[in-house]
């Protein structure tokens, strides 16, 4: 993870690359109920392997993942933590900003996210699903422009924010933390950000 070539950035693109290729498979319904699909590659190493070149086959695959779509479609049932509007008011020159924390409850919201934020939150639909997990949107609105900040992870077990990633997997910037951290105050949680 602390490879001095290397930004902390590039770790977690690398870790859903080998999460999702070594262990992931893929839930799938039959006639005799739930079952679990080999991941694609069972047999995946990072031995012999550069950082640089893990980060290439971490980089070709959340392109390949971006320009598919699954067939499946997944939602799953709305988290007790509530949804967050907080309403900025700017001096008069300037339009107000409303901020905004939604919750991604099917795995097309996931998509769109995916698609638009350019990282691989498709990949976190099954574990959705399952009620392993929840996925958040901050979105920021000034005037009739929307435009989504970062993706959030939230654990529902544990009520604590596990992860938060901006355009192309960057940490979200000091206000986007900022709004994170008083929702996670307003709804009852921990921060973690």
């Amino acid at each position: 993870m602390r490879h001095p070539d290397r930004p902390i950035e590039h770790t977690n693109p690398v870790v859903d690359f080998v999460q999702e290729n070594k262990y992931g498979g893929e839930d799938v319904l039959t006639e005799h109920g739930a079952e679990r699909r080999v991941p694609p590659w069972p047999g995946f190493s990072m031995e012999g392997r550069t950082p640089k070149s893990m980060l290439r086959l971490a980089s070709a695959w959340h392109v390949e993942l971006a320009g598919k779509r699954k067939g499946r479609k997944l939602a799953w049932r709305k988290s007790p933590i509530q949804e967050y509007r907080y309403l900025e008011k700017r001096p008069e020159e300037q339009a107000d900003r409303l901020w905004s924390i939604q919750q991604l409850l099917d795995s097309d919201a996931r998509y769109a996210e995916g698609q638009a934020m350019r990282h691989c939150v498709y990949t976190y639909a099954n574990q959705c699903w399952w009620g392993e997990t929840t996925i958040w949107s901050l979105r920021l609105r000034v005037s009739d422009t929307e435009k989504r900040m970062a993706t959030i992870e939230v654990d529902p077990r544990k009520r604590a924010i596990v992860q938060a990633r901006g355009k192309c997997n960057r940490r979200p910037g000091g206000r986007c933390l900022e709004i994170m951290r008083q929702w996670a105050a307003w709804a009852g949680f921990e921060p973690k950000v």
